[in-house]
């Protein structure tokens, strides 16, 4: 059985844990949240700081998890957009900031290095071979493969 909680209920259970009224303020995005949840107590920035570490863990750091994330792209973003073709991927993630990794692209030097290591380095086993099907279009339906490879820059 649910039970749902009325509006006084919800109210009288917030006033009881003394928890801050945060529907005050305005949070434009996942790092405004937490920068002020920081701002809160002790508790509240060990929370933040665990929650930090945990997304860490999901940035990829081997060629096995952008392998993935390749996959990914071409399953989920589009795959006729990328007719077929084969890829160099670049991704861009923050470790522990909750924000989009599209401002990293300004970082030209690092982003060049990171290309350069993975050129330098090329290797049989650093071509991923993606396969997929695509079924949203009955003219084009059917299994494909493309190669791939990618790399990722961090901070």
């Amino acid at each position: 059985m649910i039970h749902y909680l009325t509006n006084m209920q919800i109210q009288r259970n917030h006033k009881n844990l003394s928890l801050p009224n945060i529907s005050e303020f305005r949070f434009d995005t996942k790092a405004s949240l937490s920068n002020f949840l920081i701002t809160l107590d002790d508790d509240s920035a060990q929370f933040v700081a665990q929650l930090q570490q945990v997304h860490k863990a999901y940035v990829p750091n081997n060629q096995e998890s952008l392998k993935m994330l390749e996959w990914w792209n071409y399953k989920y973003q589009g795959e006729r957009l990328f007719c077929n073709n084969n890829r160099l991927f670049v991704f861009l993630a923050y470790e522990t900031k909750f924000i989009d990794g599209r401002d990293l692209k300004g970082n030209t030097a690092e982003i060049r290095r990171k290309i350069n290591h993975l050129l330098d380095n090329l290797s049989v086993d650093s071509i991923h071979k993606i396969q997929y099907h695509y079924d949203k279009d009955a003219k084009l339906e059917g299994n494909y493969c493309a190669f791939s490879l990618s790399t990722i820059y961090s901070e």
